[in-house]
Protein backbone atom coordinates (compact mmCIF):
# COMPACT_ATOMS: atom_id res chain seq x y z
CA UNK A 1 0.00 0.00 0.00
CA UNK A 2 1.17 3.50 -0.69
CA UNK A 3 -0.03 7.01 0.08
CA UNK A 4 -0.51 9.59 -2.65
CA UNK A 5 -0.11 7.50 -5.82
CA UNK A 6 0.88 9.45 -8.95
CA UNK A 7 -1.99 10.75 -11.08
CA UNK A 8 -2.18 11.52 -14.79
CA UNK A 9 -3.65 14.74 -16.23
CA UNK A 10 -7.20 13.28 -16.03
CA UNK A 11 -6.73 12.53 -12.30
CA UNK A 12 -6.61 8.79 -12.98
CA UNK A 13 -3.88 6.72 -11.32
CA UNK A 14 -0.60 6.64 -13.21
CA UNK A 15 -0.33 3.02 -14.32
CA UNK A 16 2.73 0.83 -14.16
CA UNK A 17 3.92 -0.97 -17.33
CA UNK A 18 1.42 -3.74 -18.20
CA UNK A 19 -1.08 -2.45 -15.61
CA UNK A 20 -4.62 -1.86 -16.87
CA UNK A 21 -7.77 -0.44 -15.28
CA UNK A 22 -10.48 -3.09 -14.98
CA UNK A 23 -13.29 -1.27 -13.15
CA UNK A 24 -13.93 2.32 -12.06
CA UNK A 25 -16.36 2.94 -9.18
CA UNK A 26 -17.26 6.62 -8.56
CA UNK A 27 -18.89 7.89 -5.36
CA UNK A 28 -17.20 5.42 -3.02
CA UNK A 29 -16.25 6.19 0.57
CA UNK A 30 -12.69 5.00 1.03
CA UNK A 31 -11.39 4.41 4.54
CA UNK A 32 -7.93 3.55 5.73
CA UNK A 33 -7.06 3.04 9.38
CA UNK A 34 -3.37 2.43 10.06
CA UNK A 35 -2.15 0.99 13.34
CA UNK A 36 -0.17 4.14 14.20
CA UNK A 37 -2.26 6.83 12.51
CA UNK A 38 -5.57 8.70 12.51
CA UNK A 39 -8.18 7.01 10.31
CA UNK A 40 -8.90 8.48 6.88
CA UNK A 41 -12.40 8.44 5.33
CA UNK A 42 -13.24 10.38 2.17
CA UNK A 43 -15.56 10.32 -0.80
CA UNK A 44 -13.86 9.53 -4.08
CA UNK A 45 -13.35 7.08 -6.91
CA UNK A 46 -12.11 3.50 -6.60
CA UNK A 47 -10.04 2.06 -9.45
CA UNK A 48 -9.44 -1.68 -9.68
CA UNK A 49 -6.45 -2.53 -11.85
CA UNK A 50 -4.84 -5.89 -12.47
CA UNK A 51 -2.29 -5.02 -9.73
CA UNK A 52 -3.85 -2.53 -7.29
CA UNK A 53 -6.92 -0.99 -5.71
CA UNK A 54 -6.43 2.79 -6.03
CA UNK A 55 -8.59 5.29 -4.17
CA UNK A 56 -8.59 8.87 -5.49
CA UNK A 57 -10.21 11.52 -3.29
CA UNK A 58 -13.02 13.51 -4.91
CA UNK A 59 -11.68 16.72 -3.29
CA UNK A 60 -8.51 17.51 -5.25
CA UNK A 61 -7.28 19.64 -2.30
CA UNK A 62 -6.98 16.42 -0.24
CA UNK A 63 -4.65 14.61 -2.65
CA UNK A 64 -2.54 13.37 0.27
CA UNK A 65 -5.51 11.19 1.28
CA UNK A 66 -5.25 9.14 -1.93
CA UNK A 67 -3.92 5.62 -1.46
CA UNK A 68 -3.12 2.49 -3.42
CA UNK A 69 -3.33 -1.09 -2.14
CA UNK A 70 -1.29 -3.71 -3.97
CA UNK A 71 -3.48 -6.77 -4.43
CA UNK A 72 -0.78 -9.17 -3.25
CA UNK A 73 -0.48 -7.25 0.04
CA UNK A 74 -4.13 -7.42 1.12
CA UNK A 75 -5.63 -10.20 3.23
CA UNK A 76 -8.77 -11.16 5.14
CA UNK A 77 -10.86 -9.31 2.57
CA UNK A 78 -14.62 -9.71 2.51
CA UNK A 79 -17.58 -8.20 0.74
CA UNK A 80 -20.57 -7.34 2.92
CA UNK A 81 -23.78 -6.51 1.06
CA UNK A 82 -26.14 -4.56 3.32
CA UNK A 83 -28.77 -3.90 0.64
CA UNK A 84 -29.05 -3.61 -3.15
CA UNK A 85 -27.64 -0.09 -2.91
CA UNK A 86 -25.05 -0.40 -0.14
CA UNK A 87 -22.12 -2.76 0.28
CA UNK A 88 -18.69 -2.80 1.93
CA UNK A 89 -15.43 -4.29 0.73
CA UNK A 90 -12.94 -4.45 3.58
CA UNK A 91 -9.79 -6.20 4.73
CA UNK A 92 -6.23 -5.88 6.03
CA UNK A 93 -3.19 -4.52 4.25
CA UNK A 94 0.53 -4.23 4.88
CA UNK A 95 2.92 -1.48 3.79
CA UNK A 96 4.75 -1.51 0.49
CA UNK A 97 8.34 -0.42 1.07
CA UNK A 98 8.47 2.91 2.89
CA UNK A 99 5.43 4.36 1.14
CA UNK A 100 3.16 3.88 4.13
CA UNK A 101 4.11 3.85 7.81
CA UNK A 102 2.23 0.84 9.20
CA UNK A 103 -0.15 -2.02 8.47
CA UNK A 104 -3.84 -1.33 8.76
CA UNK A 105 -7.39 -1.94 7.66
CA UNK A 106 -9.18 -0.66 4.57
CA UNK A 107 -12.86 -0.31 3.79
CA UNK A 108 -14.69 0.81 0.67
CA UNK A 109 -18.39 1.72 1.00
CA UNK A 110 -20.05 1.35 -2.40
CA UNK A 111 -23.43 2.74 -3.31
CA UNK A 112 -23.78 0.67 -6.50
CA UNK A 113 -23.83 -3.00 -7.48
CA UNK A 114 -20.67 -4.61 -6.01
CA UNK A 115 -20.84 -7.81 -8.08
CA UNK A 116 -18.49 -6.69 -10.90
CA UNK A 117 -15.85 -5.65 -8.35
CA UNK A 118 -16.31 -8.80 -6.29
CA UNK A 119 -15.99 -11.12 -9.30
CA UNK A 120 -12.98 -9.30 -10.76
CA UNK A 121 -11.05 -8.94 -7.51
CA UNK A 122 -11.79 -12.55 -6.50
CA UNK A 123 -10.34 -13.77 -9.81
CA UNK A 124 -7.26 -11.55 -9.52
CA UNK A 125 -6.58 -12.53 -5.90
CA UNK A 126 -6.98 -16.21 -6.76
CA UNK A 127 -4.39 -15.91 -9.55
CA UNK A 128 -1.96 -14.04 -7.28
CA UNK A 129 -2.35 -16.42 -4.34
CA UNK A 130 -2.21 -19.53 -6.50
CA UNK A 131 1.43 -18.79 -7.28
CA UNK A 132 2.26 -17.44 -3.82
CA UNK A 133 4.16 -20.58 -2.87
CA UNK A 134 6.34 -20.14 -5.96
CA UNK A 135 7.08 -16.51 -5.07
CA UNK A 136 8.65 -17.64 -1.79
CA UNK A 137 11.54 -19.06 -3.78
CA UNK A 138 12.49 -15.70 -5.33
CA UNK A 139 15.94 -14.75 -4.11
CA UNK A 140 16.63 -11.10 -3.26
CA UNK A 141 19.65 -11.17 -5.53
CA UNK A 142 18.82 -10.27 -9.13
CA UNK A 143 21.50 -12.53 -10.63
CA UNK A 144 20.35 -15.81 -9.12
CA UNK A 145 18.67 -18.53 -11.11
CA UNK A 146 14.99 -19.02 -10.38
CA UNK A 147 13.86 -22.54 -9.51
CA UNK A 148 11.68 -24.37 -12.04
CA UNK A 149 7.99 -23.53 -11.78
CA UNK A 150 4.91 -24.95 -13.43
CA UNK A 151 3.25 -21.57 -14.10
CA UNK A 152 4.84 -18.92 -16.25
CA UNK A 153 4.51 -15.74 -14.13
CA UNK A 154 4.61 -14.69 -10.49
CA UNK A 155 5.05 -11.55 -8.38
CA UNK A 156 8.19 -10.77 -6.39
CA UNK A 157 7.03 -10.49 -2.73
CA UNK A 158 9.80 -7.94 -2.05
CA UNK A 159 8.61 -5.62 -4.83
CA UNK A 160 4.94 -6.07 -5.84
CA UNK A 161 5.45 -3.97 -8.97
CA UNK A 162 7.77 -6.59 -10.48
CA UNK A 163 6.38 -9.68 -12.13
CA UNK A 164 8.73 -12.47 -13.18
CA UNK A 165 7.87 -14.32 -16.38
CA UNK A 166 9.41 -17.75 -16.85
CA UNK A 167 10.06 -18.66 -20.48
CA UNK A 168 9.81 -22.42 -20.47
CA UNK A 169 11.70 -24.33 -23.13
CA UNK A 170 9.29 -26.04 -25.54
CA UNK A 171 11.71 -28.92 -26.45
Amino acid sequence: MAFNPSLDRNFYPQLFPSEIIIIIYPNVYGSLHLENNIPIRNLGTLFLTNARLVFINQDLNKISSNFALHLNLISSEKLIQVSHTLSYFEGHTVPYGNYMPAPGMFKFEMLQDPRPLNISISNLLFQIRRTEHQARFVNKSVNTTLPPVSDNAFVDPNDPDIMYVVDQNKN
